[in-house]
């Protein structure tokens, strides 16, 4: 399904629809996200993240494209892969990356990595806000977890990073801690092809309309 971002409906499962893991285990975050591979609910991959990080303030958000996602031979057209990054300080964040599923009838996983600098260099599109004062790495965590963004499938195609990425703006957006009409950049800008940079910085080729397709929330 390809929607414009004048005409969105966000379906994300009410709190009566969320799994009873999730009302025994969202007082504790760190427990909730550490779970996996053991608990088949758990669609959060922790291994590369510091778990001590959750308390820590996020500065700025940092919404971004990696290179060609274009593996996968059912898709018509290049795609890049969205994510996002959350900055700790001058030199650190946790990036937030989702992936899909062996198949389309898989649930996708959260992938968290700390990083030692704030976004990759190499990201041919990048928009940055800064967040609001008191919001910390586990509030972001908590609000993904509350608003079921941690429930979801890609489309057949393998494709759905972008609108999910998307969504977890708008839930930004809406709570206040991100500045509004900011998930409507997210979604202009990622509704292009970006070609990866090149390294020698001699730029890189301009963009082409690649229009947003969803995956589905469960």
């Amino acid at each position: 399904m390809i929607l414009t971002a004048t005409s969105l409906a966000l379906d994300a499962p009410s709190r009566s629809q969320l799994p009873s893991t999730m009302s025994n285990k969202i007082d504790s975050v760190r427990e909730y996200i550490d779970r996996y591979p053991y608990a088949p609910d758990c669609h959060w991959e922790a291994e590369e993240f510091d778990l001590d990080i959750l308390p820590s303030r996020v500065q700025c958000v940092h919404f971004c494209a990696a290179g060609n996602d274009n593996d996968n031979h059912t898709r018509k057209e290049p795609v890049n892969h969205w994510m996002f990054f959350l900055q700790t300080s001058d030199a650190s964040s946790v990036r937030v990356s989702i992936s899909s599923g062996e198949t389309s009838a898989h649930p996708s996983l959260i992938e968290l990595s700390s990083k030692r600098y704030i976004v990759s260099r190499y990201s041919p599109a990048v928009l940055s806000f800064s967040v609001a004062l008191n919001v910390t790495v586990e509030a972001i965590f908590r609000l993904i977890i509350m608003r079921g963004r941690d429930r979801y499938y890609f489309n057949d195609e393998g494709i759905g990073c972008r609108w999910w990425t998307y969504c977890v703006a708008k839930d930004m957006e809406q709570m206040g801690w991100i500045e509004q009409d900011a998930s409507t950049r997210v979604y202009q800008t990622a509704s292009y092809y970006y070609p990866r940079k090149r390294r020698d910085a001699q730029g890189s080729l301009e963009p082409t309309v690649c229009p947003i397709r969803q995956g589905k929330f469960f």
